[in-house]
């Protein structure tokens, strides 16, 4: 016998229809080219974000919001089907009592709980249409930004707590974990963070792909292009769209604009454009790291309760490989959260000298005593010397004062 839900549950998945029906309102007028409407939906997010903070605060709040964001990236529950469009093949009717007989039985050892993760993919029929009304994008991200709060205890990136109706075969349009942490960033922004763990699992964000081309690598999605586009022209023409997509969504929802300036100052350093919008690959993981944990004082409006940094191979690009970006970023994470317990970067190029950033809080002082350098770098086996104070180091001398800091490091 299922049990009766508490009037917090129905409170919650209550609130949670309201809230789906107005993100996908809010995702619709994004792709408008209208001025008018495009002034609406800058507001209507915080409308929404103040709607919800001024009715929950406290342990309350942090509680409420964490059952909602289990609902929202858990179980397919979101996008809806009114918003999602999949359509189901209808079975034979002996083979209809089988599968009441299963749900029966799923629905006892569920707790009464059964959603579309329990159906088969052979089962489910999707959509070619690569508009946000048909695939449901871009709802799960606008859901978890309006929630996103500096309440929130923990934020879990697995297979197993992030699931989505959306279909990477379907629409190839992926969960965009950087835009949301930019939600995270401007809800801490000078306040009292509770965060405590954020975990992500092996090779959860995908790194970015050298061409389209490679997109016909995976062998799902060669299937695909065999099976509804026909051609590749048809292929790389949704492909496109779906970028454009993305482009005019980020422009509304993205609220971290430092993060933009770094994607842009690292573009024109690399001789290109920059990026205007902080991407969905790893590139834009580590941007929005970099500004998340950012240079704060007093320490106490940082991450202080922060214990748990599980990165793993997530943040391994190109970007990260620069040693100049990785001590900027380990030093930030040792100086932002001093209670951090386990930090996971396994998978990654980390240089060992950049650690020294992130283990030290004096680390520009710590590197004239730890720091080697090879006589060669474009050689790996080369031997290493001690620091020497003559040669130029990008961590001691500053170029407006060069010998000033070359005096106090002798004494």
């Amino acid at each position: 016998m299922s049990s009766v839900d508490t009037l917090e549950s129905l409170c919650i998945s209550r609130y949670l229809s309201y809230l789906e029906d107005e993100c996908a309102a809010y995702v619709s007028l994004t792709q408008k080219d209208s001025l008018l409407l495009r002034g609406l939906s800058k507001r209507m997010l915080g409308l929404l974000k103040a709607q919800i903070n001024g009715a929950m605060s406290g342990l309350a709040s942090s509680s409420l919001r964490e059952k909602m964001l289990s609902l929202i990236l858990v179980g397919r529950r979101f996008p809806s089907p009114k918003y999602c469009n999949v359509l189901h093949r209808e079975v034979a009717k002996e083979d209809h009592e089988e599968d009441e007989e299963e749900e029966d039985e799923a629905l006892e050892e569920d707790g009464g709980d059964l959603n579309d993760s329990d159906l088969d993919d052979e089962e489910r029929v999707y959509s070619n249409c690569p508009n946000t009304c048909c695939t449901g994008a871009y709802i799960q991200e606008t859901m978890v930004g309006v929630i996103m709060s500096a309440d929130i205890r923990q934020l879990i990136f697995t297979s197993e707590k992030v699931s989505s109706r959306r279909r990477r075969e379907a629409h190839y349009t992926e969960f965009n974990v950087p835009a949301v942490l930019s939600h995270l960033l401007s809800s801490t922004h000078g306040r009292y963070s509770q965060l405590e763990r954020i975990v992500f699992a092996d090779n959860f964000i995908r790194n970015k792909r050298s061409s389209p081309l490679s997109l016909l690598e995976e062998d799902h999605l060669l299937m695909d292009l065999m099976t509804n586009f026909r051609s590749k022209s048809r292929f790389f023409a949704m492909l496109n769209h779906q970028n454009a997509q993305t482009d005019r969504f980020l422009r509304h929802f993205e609220t971290s604009e430092d993060a933009s300036i770094a994607l842009e100052e690292e573009g024109s350093s690399n001789g290109g454009g920059g990026g205007k919008y902080t991407p969905s690959d790893r590139m834009g993981l580590v941007v929005d790291l970099l500004v998340l944990f950012r240079d704060v004082v007093p320490k106490d409006l940082g991450y202080y309760k922060l214990t748990e940094l599980t990165l793993k191979n997530n943040i391994q690009c190109e970007l990260y490989s620069k040693a100049n970006f990785q001590f900027e970023l380990l030093a930030r994470i040792g100086f932002s959260c001093p209670r951090l317990r386990i930090l996971d970067i396994f998978g990654t190029d980390t240089w060992a000298d950049c650690l020294i950033a992130f283990f030290f809080r004096d680390a520009f002082h710590s590197l004239h005593r730890y720091l080697f350098f090879m006589e060669n770098e474009d050689d790996e086996n080369s031997a290493y010397h001690p620091h020497d104070i003559s040669r130029y180091c990008q961590f001691c001398l500053e170029p407006a004062s060069p010998q000033r800091c070359r005096e106090t490091l002798y004494h």
